[in-house]
């Protein structure tokens, strides 16, 4: 090891790492700074004194004995402190007559009033306020001075994304990287390299959409059980002449498939055919054929042939892979030269072995076909929804794992599949395809795909048979035994923390009726490291039973994916003129506006879970993995923060600015201020509303973030 080379690096990455904690802070703060300061510009032009100007609360902490500084930074300057509090979760203005916390609303009062009355005999006979006060200026003054500070976020929302469009954005554009088997993506038959170009009939049009600010958005706004249409440009080869866009219609997935209570379509995201990976990377899945090739994959590395077929792009790579499970892979490979460690271009050919499957020696149940895809082979031939998979050619399911492998072999001839269908056995001839993808790792109840004949079904969690001299048969498992959990276990401590680096704090896997998860476990099997063993908890009777088992190697029979990981797809959007630019920052800024709307009046309606919510951890998090990205991809986030900001503070929820504006409409209206009485009860139960929303977001934010959240 070049141990001169260390210092450097990890200098590099301490300035990096640092560079984005301060891009961040500065961001967030500036827009805070830039809200306060409308507030106080608007309110200095109306006369209005201001006491203290803060981005931050400066409120006192005390820890035992140990008492923390208010402020960070302070300083008198004329009649006005400014500040940086000690709390960085939002800003204020202090301006006499004025006081947001409604315990101080009494002592606010009097202060102005002692001012009038220190005024003596010269004050007008009818004056009741201190001139300079914010309660002495009229409705529409004071009125101005509540909004500014939204006006002012809007304004900058709208100057971010401009300065940030002209520096160029990168983004991940709405391009299918594979389709999770079963979900509508899936079975409207979306490919990888196929492009969304507009969401919706009333959307609009664009080659630059992007996959989570536009389309995971669009998905979350539409709801479950709801119609989502896409209008897609089909993935075509290197030199043909690209067909016209056509629409697709998607079904977003019901409550009981949502994540957090969000709906999907079941697209995951584009990658390239550039090789991902790291030292670290390869020491963590040295157990993957992926991680151990010789010469060793590196980052940068461009895959341009495979078995000596070229791939262009990741939709070329991903469908060879999926064609060629059972032989060893040859990648011809261009390496690009580094100037940094002296490396020159090259051309390398790298062989990736096959990888067998882990197995048990357990055949569950097949289940029902859950879904078809269309136009596919099997929708051709007839098969239907809860069909049930019983023979092929003349033999036998066997093992429902092993049936997509079953069927590839068998692809471009005629093959005889007997299902059962309302209990009478049919028989159907179909003609299965090549496959064309390999799919992301199995989720929680997600179906297996036969993308050869188009169909994704279910496997059931009840033994039906269980292989000779196999672990489950030394371990006395039986058919009948219904499985209910799985928990996996390290060989030794150190396996055991290699384990939760990969897979995060160790949870058994729930199984039983109502979880149909084999095929999760099966991928949880594929990345565990080879001496790991599985405990199955088991049914029998009424009897909860459990086994531990060590997995075997299958002779026959290899995992498709074999951990080569490639880079995630990025575009660039940049503009060359600022009028452009200003064109794009004010559709960013709409656009940000209608989200958070959109995403209230969801929440309210109960369409979203509020599970989705974010505290300032999470906002803190997101600004700086933008600000890791670029400063442009930071200036877009503040964006979207300050649209946030805006709408937010703007609603009608006494405390906030909205609801100051409301109280400030009726007086306008009625010619008399609202009650005070009715103004403290509603200002208490909208400060009451707005802690409590802090402690839950928090709270979120917390459970999250300690590794509690799944």
């Amino acid at each position: 090891m070049d141990f001169g080379l260390i210092a450097p690096l990890a200098i590099a990455f301490s300035l990096g790492f640092l560079t984005a904690v301060l891009k961040t802070a500065f961001g967030l703060g500036f827009v805070i700074f830039v809200h306060e300061l409308g507030h106080f510009m608007v309110a200095k032009m109306c006369g209005v004194k201001c006491e203290k100007f803060y981005v931050g609360f400066d409120v006192p902490i005390s820890l035992g004995p140990i008492h923390l500084p208010r402020t960070l930074f302070k300083k008198q300057w004329g009649e006005t402190e400014y500040g940086i509090g000690i709390i960085p979760l939002g800003g204020y203005v202090k301006m006499l007559g004025q006081d947001d916390n409604p315990a101080n609303a009494a002592q606010e009062a009097e202060r102005i009033r002692v001012a009038q009355e220190a005024a003596g005999d010269d004050a007008p006979a009818d004056a009741q306020l201190d001139p300079r006060s914010y309660p002495a200026k009229t409705v529409l003054q004071r009125l101005m001075i509540i909004s500014a500070g939204v006006v002012m976020n809007l304004i900058f929302a709208v100057i971010f994304a401009t300065v940030a469009y002209r520096m160029g954005v990168s983004y991940t554009p709405t391009v299918v990287g594979s389709t999770s088997p079963g979900l509508s993506a899936w079975q409207v038959g979306l490919q990888p390299g196929d492009r969304v170009i507009q969401m919706g009939r009333d959307g609009q049009s664009s080659e630059h959409l992007r996959f989570d600010k536009d389309m995971m958005v669009k998905v979350m706004m539409v709801g479950p059980d709801q119609n989502l249409d896409l209008l897609v440009q089909r993935h075509t080869e290197p030199g043909a002449t690209p067909a016209p866009p056509e629409w697709v219609t998607t079904r977003l997935s019901s409550p009981q498939e949502e994540l957090r209570g969000r709906p999907i379509i079941g697209i995951g995201p584009p990658h390239t055919n550039e090789i991902a990976t790291s030292e670290e990377a390869q020491e963590l899945f040295k157990h993957l054929p992926g991680a151990v090739t010789q010469p060793a994959l590196k980052s940068g590395d461009k895959i341009v042939a495979v078995n000596e077929t070229p791939v262009a792009d990741y939709a070329d790579l991903t469908r060879e892979l999926a064609r060629r499970v059972d032989e060893p892979l040859e990648l011809t490979i261009d390496r690009p030269a580094n100037a940094e460690s002296g490396q020159t271009a090259e051309s390398l050919h790298v062989t990736v072995p096959t990888y067998p499957v882990r197995e048990l020696g357990l055949q569950l149940s097949i289940g029902p076909i859950k879904a078809i895809q269309h136009d596919s082979p099997a929708a051709r031939a007839g098969f239907q929804v809860n069909d049930h998979i019983k023979l092929v050619n003349g033999t036998p399911v066997g093992d429902p794992m092993r049936l997509p492998e079953v069927i590839r072999d068998l692809a471009g001839q005629s093959v005889s599949i007997v299902v059962e269908r309302d209990g009478h056995g049919i028989p159907i001839a179909v003609v299965p395809e090549q496959p064309t993808m390999l799919h992301p790792g199995a989720g929680l109840g997600q179906p297996i795909a036969v993308d050869e004949l188009g169909i994704a079904f279910t496997i059931e969690n009840t033994v039906a048979a269980v292989e000779p001299d196999s672990p489950a048969a030394a371990a006395g498992i039986v058919p009948g035994d219904v499985l209910e959990t799985a928990e996996f276990i390290a060989k030794d401590t150190a396996d055991g923390e290699q384990e939760e680096q990969i897979f995060g704090k160790p949870e058994p896997i729930e199984l039983g009726l109502q979880h149909p998860s084999w095929p999760r476990v099966h991928e949880r099997l594929r990345l565990s490291l080879p001496d790991t063993k599985i405990k199955l908890s088991y049914k029998r009777g009424d009897n909860l039973l459990s086994s531990t088992l060590a997995s075997t190697n299958a002779d026959d029979w290899n995992y498709e994916d074999r951990g080569i990981n490639t880079q995630p797809l990025q575009e660039v959007h940049q503009v060359e003129t600022w009028a452009a630019g200003t064109q794009l920052g004010f559709r960013e800024t709409w656009e940000s506006m209608r989200q958070v709307y959109l995403m209230l009046f969801r929440l309210v309606t109960g369409r979203i879970s509020p599970m989705n919510l974010g505290g300032p951890v999470s906002i803190a998090t997101m600004a700086g993995m933008e600000a890791s990205e670029s400063t442009a991809r930071l200036l877009v986030f503040l964006t979207l923060l300050s649209a946030n900001l805006a709408v937010v503070n703007f609603l009608p929820i006494p405390v906030l600015d909205g609801g100051h504006a409301m109280f400030l409409l009726y007086e306008g209206i009625f010619r008399r201020p609202v009650n005070e009485r009715v103004a403290f009860g509603l200002t208490m139960l909208g400060f009451c509303f707005i802690i409590g929303l802090m402690l839950f977001v928090l709270g979120l934010d917390v459970w999250r973030h300690a590794g509690f959240a799944s």
